[in-house]
């Protein structure tokens, strides 16, 4: 294992590339990748979910169709998140 750490810093990026990401990198790494830590700033608000979440008891979607946020259901666990470029 690797002792060198890469940082990727992503500022500005759309709602969904700032989900993605993290599974993408995760899924691009080797044994040879050096650990790696992401910072993402989305460039607009967004709601995230966990993966096993019941969108329709964890998400007042009127309210998100109303105000243009998009929702992205995570590969991973986890509760609800509203996230923004603040």
């Amino acid at each position: 294992m690797s002792k060198k750490i890469r940082l990727l810093y992503m500022e500005g990026v759309s709602p969904l590339r700032s989900q993605t990401v993290y599974h993408a990198v995760g899924y691009a790494m080797t044994k040879d990748t050096p650990n790696t830590i992401i910072m993402v700033s989305p460039n607009g608000p967004y709601v995230s979910i966990g993966y096993h979440q019941d969108m329709q008891k964890e998400v007042d979607l009127d309210y998100c169709e109303k105000h243009n946020l998009p929702v992205y259901r995570r590969e991973v666990g986890g509760g609800a998140v509203f996230l923004d470029n603040g």
